[in-house]
């Protein structure tokens, strides 16, 4: 009976230290696993920072809110009127000035149509780079305008001039006629921007209604040519949804 309960209290004592044994083992594993495989925090620079923050979805929005709320105070709506005469097709007379018109009519012959003036509007966007008034956009919204108007972020409406143009790669500079301190973006360096990096797009898309309007991308790719947009091309591109008014923003 003695032998029994020796063999039982032995039996008993083995299975709890094997027990103990994979419990020890499995804790190692675990705890090698997690040293050896386990992703470290990701840092990353934060552009104008000498900060390393760590990447998070939260961290990504505010950046680009962030961004947005610096940048948007600069961005204005251009919009041109350009005059223009309209002409008949058939001349300034309206083509009855013809024998078969002359014998018909006589002497109730039809007065000579004028020339009729028509203004033709334009709609693009420009930003302030210069706290005085300086304007970038784009040369096509501005050309051939005899009068611009931006409108700032705080719905004034101030006029401006044409400084400088380049249809070469279809570039204007503006200069705000009110002598005034605007809100200026900060111009950066194309040389330092990547593939992927995030870009936002501000603008006026189809309407003025809709200015300030704030699209998110990435850079898709960099010194695009060979495209026929412009005479000279190297250009940004990327997938931020612009359309028709986001020119010049």
């Amino acid at each position: 009976m003695m032998k029994k309960s020796m063999k039982y209290f032995l039996r008993t004592s083995a299975v709890l230290f094997l027990a103990l044994l994979v419990l020890v083992l499995a804790f190692t594993v675990n705890f090698t696993f997690v040293e050896l495989f386990q992703t470290p925090e990701v840092a990353v620079a934060v552009q104008g920072s000498r900060a390393l923050a760590p990447l998070s979805l939260r961290d990504a929005e505010s950046a680009v809110v962030d961004a947005s709320a610096k940048v948007m105070p600069a961005v204005v709506s251009v919009s041109t009127k350009e005059k223009i005469e309209v002409r008949s097709p058939f001349g300034r007379d309206g083509g009855f000035d013809h024998p078969f018109f002359r014998e018909f009519f006589g002497e109730r012959m039809p007065q000579q149509a004028q020339p009729r003036e028509h203004v033709r509007t334009g709609l693009g966007s420009g930003v302030i780079v210069d706290p005085a008034g300086i304007v970038l956009t784009n040369n096509h919204v501005i050309q051939g305008a005899d009068e611009i108007i931006l409108t700032l972020e705080d719905g004034v409406e101030v006029e401006a001039e044409v400084i400088g143009a380049d249809a070469k790669t279809d570039i204007a500079v503006l200069r705000i006629l009110k002598k005034g301190t605007y809100p200026a973006a900060p111009l950066g360096n194309s040389d330092e921007l990547r593939v992927g990096m995030f870009v936002l797009a501000i603008g006026n898309p189809f309407s003025k209604h809709l200015s300030q309007t704030v699209t998110m991308g990435i850079i898709s790719a960099l010194g695009r040519s060979g495209l026929g947009i412009e005479v000279e091309e190297n250009l940004i591109q990327t997938d931020a949804a612009i359309n028709q008014g986001n020119s010049g923003g």
